[in-house]
């Protein structure tokens, strides 16, 4: 994939764009100051772990979950603001275009062919043996972008298990 050269970006009439690249770092510096106090002991038990990796150039991925209403969004915008209020990083922004990736094989699925049943074998290994234990699924979790694939796992999933399929039905009034 070609990337866009940085006279065509910041010279760019995209609203967007413009925007990202467009900040005044002293009120950012006012607004991380604001952002930081506000934050929950967990919060920045969290900021302070990824500003570790940012500040020691050790990169890394971050999962940040939990329900709506829980400060994801304001965890995000705190960090930020903390990084583009040193002057020097542009979350979002572009870099050279190059970067390497090394994703352990022991992750990654290799059979192009069934990736969904790849998938299953790898997050539940030995489901037959393990089925029956609910520490065995509470430690395990798939993840799927659409509903359509969740009803794939899930079919191919259930017609593991011995058994026939039993489906319940429920309401919330009657």
């Amino acid at each position: 994939m070609t990337y866009p050269n940085v006279e065509s970006v910041s010279s760019s009439s995209n609203r967007l764009i413009i925007d990202e690249l467009d900040y005044d770092i002293p009120v950012i510096k006012n607004d991380f100051d604001r952002m930081f106090l506000a934050l929950t002991n967990e919060q920045r038990n969290i900021f302070l772990n990824i500003m570790s990796a940012v500040k020691e150039n050790k990169g890394g991925v971050f999962f940040v979950y939990g329900y709506g209403g829980t400060g994801k969004t304001f965890l995000w915008k705190t960090i930020s603001a903390a990084i583009r209020s040193d002057g020097e990083g542009r979350l979002g922004g572009l870099n050279d275009g190059e970067t390497i990736i090394d994703i352990p094989d022991d992750i990654l699925i290799n059979d192009p062919d069934d990736l969904i049943g790849s998938l299953i074998k790898f997050v539940y290994p030995s489901i037959l043996e393990k089925y029956s234990s609910t520490d065995y699924f509470q430690e395990r979790a798939i993840l799927a972008p659409k509903n359509e694939v969740v009803q794939e796992i899930n079919d191919r999933l259930l017609k593991k298990f011995p058994g026939d399929e039993v489906e319940y039905l429920s309401s919330d009034s009657i």
